[in-house]
């Protein structure tokens, strides 16, 4: 089954086990209870929770379908970050100081606080449908993914993944998923940047530039219709289009990090509110160097493939007999067929990682706002803090599992 999976390969990825479960397992002694269990004691360095919000952006949807947006379309996603910059910035300076002001540990609390227990169950029970829902998604491309590039079933890697989560968000806490996360945000960013190295090598640099040009893959701005023929509903249909784009950023980004305790909660461990501004503010200049980077590689894999006519694509069979490239599948295709060993375990890891920051930290969100959500205020029974830090890993555990 690991036939492409070569002894370079693995001792890549058992390296990669091996540091972030020891990131885990070295904060899980420090761990003073439930509480520090959940918010590091509001002592993470800043530039700390940057790397963890760039990280659980970066889902493995985003490493592995980004690139298929590139390599099928062009770069207008990247009109989504001006909203998602603006949105931040919104939240920063209108939530953040709320938030802090409280001193809740989760934001769910700050509602109990101004409009009773009844909107915070029923904020903290959409939280865990649409997250649960969200996040097993994720977690699905994940294994998907890894299974693609290992050529092994797609339960083997969605256990052995999830179980190595769970070891370190259940062992180390807010502490451990952002120490990981700051790893993992170093490893994916790396493979990127690796990759297109690669392919520019491979193909030349002027060629990539020479077929993405010439098929409009650079275009990142449409501030009009495509069907400008068409009626005032045109400028309402195009997802797109500039301001509609924007809009999108805006409002998704503004629920992300307002309204969802998985984006909020590393926030909630700076020192001070500050320091949490500053950390959320520059996510957001960040994030769209890395999506820039992503499509980047699925426009150097266009050209790769452009070139290379004779390798094998991912192709999904049509009712009327033809065959389509499955684009959403060409990154981890071209990794698990086209990168000489060593490289393919990086890219591997890179997968891992950007799984892996996604997951933990919905864990360890659903497993906070468990705990002082629904059973400090529905079981009013004091536990002390051995009890309670036991309680938050079952959860941490159970939401694994449920994922």
């Amino acid at each position: 089954m690991l036939d492409k999976l070569t002894l370079l390969d693995g001792l890549i990825v058992l390296l990669y086990f091996a540091a972030v479960l020891g990131i885990g397992f070295y904060h899980a002694h420090r761990s003073k209870g439930s509480d520090d269990f959940i918010s590091g004691s509001r002592q993470m360095p800043w530039l700390a929770v940057l790397g963890s919000l760039v990280a659980t952006e970066v889902s493995a949807s985003t490493f592995l379908a980004t690139p298929g947006v590139g390599f099928s379309e062009n770069m207008s996603y990247l009109q989504f970050g001006v909203g998602s910059i603006l949105a931040r910035i919104f939240i920063a300076f209108v939530f953040l100081g709320a938030f802090y002001a409280t001193n809740y540990l989760t934001i769910y609390a700050f509602l109990a606080s101004r409009f009773g227990n009844h909107t915070r169950y029923t904020a903290t029970f959409f939280f865990f449908a649409t997250r649960l829902l969200a996040s097993a998604v994720r977690l699905m491309i994940a294994a998907k993914g890894i299974s693609l590039i290992l050529n092994i079933p797609f339960e083997y890697c969605l256990i052995t993944f999830t179980l190595i989560a769970v070891i370190y968000t259940g062992g180390g806490g807010i502490r451990g998923i952002i120490w990981t996360d700051v790893l993992q945000a170093v490893v994916f960013i790396s493979c990127g940047l690796v990759l297109i190295a690669y392919i520019g090598q491979d193909i030349g640099w002027q060629t990539i530039y020479e077929i993405g040009n010439s098929q409009n893959r650079f275009d990142v701005f449409q501030f009009t219709p495509k069907d400008s023929g068409g009626s005032w509903l045109s400028w309402l249909n195009d997802p797109k289009l500039f301001f509609i784009a924007v809009i999108f950023g805006f409002i998704s980004t503004a629920a992300a990090f307002g309204t969802d305790q998985d984006m909020t909660q590393r926030m909630l461990t700076c020192k001070d509110v500050k320091s949490a501004r500053r950390s959320v503010i520059l996510s957001g200049c960040i994030s769209i160097p890395i999506a820039a980077l992503f499509l980047m590689v699925g426009i150097a894999l266009f050209a790769f493939y452009q070139v290379h006519l004779d390798a094998s694509l991912p192709l999904q069979q049509l009712a009327d007999g033809s065959t389509k490239v499955i684009s959403d599948d060409i990154f981890p295709h071209f990794i698990g067929s086209q990168l000489p060993p060593g490289l393919r375990g990086l890219l591997l890891v890179g997968v891992l990682a950007a799984a892996m920051s996604s997951l933990d930290s919905t864990m360890g969100a659903l497993s906070s706002s468990a705990l002082v959500d629904l059973y400090r205020p529905l079981f009013k029974k004091e536990l002390n803090e051995k009890a309670a830090l036991r309680l938050t890993r079952a959860f941490v555990c159970m939401f694994g599992i449920v994922l």
